[in-house]
């Protein structure tokens, strides 16, 4: 299982995961399910405007580091400029999880470091595997449960913008 989280505070935001779900798609990388769609605070840098976030279940043949590239060239290719830490981006795609890898390299840390830190990205990750939760994100309910205050401002927006077959 490959788990992405996407999340956008500029522009057409659902017209932007759109975008994105179809250039990956294009450079070989499948989306299986998606979460909803919901709406966020920014992180760490709150003078912005706010987020829309999803997490996806994809499938690819890509290695975790041919998987990055194709990240950064879908974010890059959607207007992406990486001028202040967490700050206003058009699109970030973050790769949360590759089942039975770990990798830390300095250009890769999988899983994800936030991944266990962050509401924004537990709450669709919760939607969309709760009944079959891998057993190394067996954390997931403590870690949300220990967030509450940040859950209560992950707020339901839209279905992700794919076609009905895909949605979760």
């Amino acid at each position: 299982m490959i788990l992405l989280s996407i999340g956008s505070n500029q522009g057409d935001r659902l017209a932007l995961f759109a975008q994105a779900a179809a250039l990956l798609a294009e450079k070989g990388v499948k989306i299986l399910e998606a979460s909803a769609v919901y709406e966020t605070e920014p992180f760490g840098f709150h003078e912005q405007p706010p987020f829309l976030n999803a997490v996806l279940v994809v499938e690819t043949t890509a290695v975790p580091e041919q998987l990055l590239a194709v990240c950064l060239a879908v974010e890059t290719a959607l207007g992406r400029k990486r001028s202040v830490r967490w700050g206003p981006r058009t699109l970030d795609l973050d790769i949360l999880y590759i089942s039975g890898i770990q990798c830390h390299s300095e250009q890769l840390t999988l899983p994800h470091p936030g991944l266990f830190q962050r509401a924004f990205v537990l709450v669709p990750l919760w939607e969309l595997l709760k009944e079959r939760l891998p057993e190394d994100l067996a954390a997931v309910p403590e870690r949300l449960a220990d967030l509450q205050a940040d859950v209560q401002g992950v707020r339901w927006y839209a279905p992700f913008p794919l076609p009905q077959a895909r949605r979760k």
